[in-house]
């Protein structure tokens, strides 16, 4: 991948950008290609208990995002 290079065409995409083998989101948080593959095949299976799992990770992750913030 390029490093420093921004991503996408639309609005959706400003902020994003790639830094070595990672796409790195505007609040700075690096997601690698395994991430997206795991996030990509929890929503895949759907299942219910996956579902609330998946909720709950979310919460408790923009949780700890907030507090490191502040």
């Amino acid at each position: 991948m390029y490093t420093g290079r921004e991503v996408g065409i639309s609005e959706s995409w400003i902020g994003w950008r790639i830094a070595k083998e990672n796409l790195i989101s505007p609040n700075g948080l690096n997601i690698s290609s395994n991430k997206v593959l795991t996030g990509t095949a929890i929503l895949e299976i759907g299942a219910e208990p996956d579902s609330k799992n998946l909720s709950l990770i979310m919460k408790t992750a923009r949780m700890l995002r907030n507090t490191l913030k502040s």
